[in-house]
């Protein structure tokens, strides 16, 4: 290789940014930091296709990726994404991701990351707390709930294999219809069909009916299966309720099953104590999961499982020649001896740099703030013709559709449908949608600490301004007649 390619080369791996280069880094960062809209990019599919044969200098690519995947992504400190469970992320944890990237430590053994058993310990030890969990429970930093619950449902199974004889063809998962599709996964990977998930109907509020949860197990007892896990889910994806976890752990107590408390999103409510009486029985769960990625403000990907005792990691420990030799893993400084991953980030660093950013009074407020911002939506909903309610929120989501006279069950599904499609092609508010007991409902997740009470009321008057150009578009009529009366009262 000639000397000027070994210096282009070594070059690429200086930290010297050239004027145009930061600039450039620092208008893009800008345009993330303070988004005009929610979204504003192309509702087609981007190309994004590589020509390697050419470099491109740095200061270009900046550029290039402002034009093409900035422009085209989610704006989520812009407060009206509230579309799905994704908050803005704090500014703590951005400089802890660029520290992780900068320095590239493999949290796996003590040779790769020497200080990754000692930051992993104590946020996990941290979150622990804020669960009300003994002080011999263990817990393992994942990429988040789904894997959190691959994890639970794996222990589950390997505990009951040593508890009594069975066959794959008569085990059984227990959980309610409103349970993360995570679950369903889970089971496949595990070798069980889809049909060895039983999933008790939850009410017509999205709550779990008292009894229900025994009732499915005791079904599958009588036809010879056997129940050997129970998901109780804390915060359900589609409205955010939160499962009563006495009903999971009553019935696997009788069955001598695991019970999960999946509250990969519900887990932040431990950082308040408004749900003290909630939090207090999850301790006695096998497992819980819980997403700081979700609740916490930290950046993609970090999520985390909390078993009752370290004994269930045994499945995960092994040993090597190279790597997690007895002598090291044994001493508790090689991570990656009970963990599923061996190539993983210090991510650890970013949440625990936000941990002591934050400290207990900001998460407090930051979690009240959004539940509180829930419930004041909810409120103005429930008042409000043009709309129906579908519960009072638990946590942050709330659940609504639009309502028009004359308009049939199935009409007003395609209005729903199509109206949260537009919001998107319009910029917003951006919300998702769902179906429950067979009706299409808008979805907000309210986890963006800049959007104020006061904003609520203009969310709804603009949902409505599109409500009626897209019902023109549908049924060739305008509904503005029905939905102009709704005007903002701030």
């Amino acid at each position: 290789m000639a000397t000027n390619q070994v210096e282009r080369f070594t070059s690429l791996f200086s930290g010297a940014l050239t004027e145009g280069t930061r600039q450039e880094l620092i208008g893009l960062l800008d345009r993330i930091f303070h988004p005009a809209s929610a979204f504003s990019g192309s509702l087609e599919r981007v190309d994004l296709s590589i020509d390697s044969t050419a470099t491109t200098p740095l200061s270009e690519l900046l550029n290039e990726i402002g034009t093409s995947v900035v422009a085209n992504s989610i704006q989520y400190r812009h407060k009206w994404a509230m579309a799905h469970m994704v908050p803005p992320t704090a500014t703590v944890g951005i400089i802890g991701d660029l520290l992780i990237g900068a320095l590239n430590q493999c949290a796996f053994i003590w040779e790769e990351a020497p200080v990754a058993a000692a930051l992993e310990e104590a946020v996990l030890r941290w979150m622990a707390a804020k669960l009300r969990l003994a002080s011999e429970s263990k817990g393992l930093l994942t990429s988040g709930g789904t894997m959190s619950n691959y994890l639970a449902a794996t222990f589950a199974k390997a505990r009951i294999e040593k508890m009594r004889t069975f066959t794959d063809n008569n085990l059984y998962a227990v959980a309610t219809d409103q349970a993360h599709f995570s679950i369903r996964k889970t089971l496949r990977l595990l070798g069980l069909p889809d049909n060895r998930l039983i999933c008790a109907k939850a009410g017509p509020d999205g709550r779990t009916p008292n009894g229900c949860i025994l009732e499915a197990a005791d079904a599958i007892a009588r036809e010879g299966g056997i129940p050997f896990l129970f998901v109780c889910t804390a915060g359900t994806t589609s409205a955010g309720i939160i499962e009563p976890a006495n009903e999971f752990l009553h019935a696997a107590e009788k069955y001598g099953a695991w019970c999960h408390i999946d509250a990969a999103h519900g887990g932040s409510v431990c950082l308040t104590h408004r749900y003290d009486n909630i939090v207090d029985t999850w301790s006695a769960a096998d497992s819980i999961s819980w997403d700081p990625h979700k609740s916490m403000f930290v950046p993609y990907s970090i999520g985390a499982l909390f078993v009752q005792s370290a004994k269930h990691l045994d499945i995960l420990r092994v040993t090597s020649e190279y790597a997690l030799k007895p002598e090291v893993t044994d001493s508790g400084d090689d991570v990656g001896a009970t963990h599923f991953y061996t190539s993983r980030r210090l991510d650890a660093l970013k949440l625990w740099m936000t941990i002591r950013h934050f400290g207990d009074e900001g998460f407090e407020a930051a979690t009240c703030h959004c539940v509180d911002l829930a419930s004041a939506f909810a409120k103005i909903i429930a008042t409000t013709p043009s709309f129906e309610l579908y519960a009072y929120p638990e946590t942050n989501i709330v659940c609504f559709r639009v309502v028009v006279k004359g308009l049939t069950s199935n009409e007003l599904n395609q209005l729903n449908a199509a109206t949260q499609s537009r919001l998107f092609a319009t910029g917003g508010p951006l919300l998702s949608s769902t179906t429950l007991n067979g009706r299409t409902y808008l979805r907000a997740v309210l986890m963006n600490p800049l959007l104020q009470a006061h904003d609520l009321d203009c969310v709804l008057h603009e949902i409505l301004l599109v409500v009626s150009s897209t019902a023109k578009n549908l049924f060739g009529r305008s509904l503005h007649e029905d939905t102009s009366s709704y005007q903002p009262t701030s």
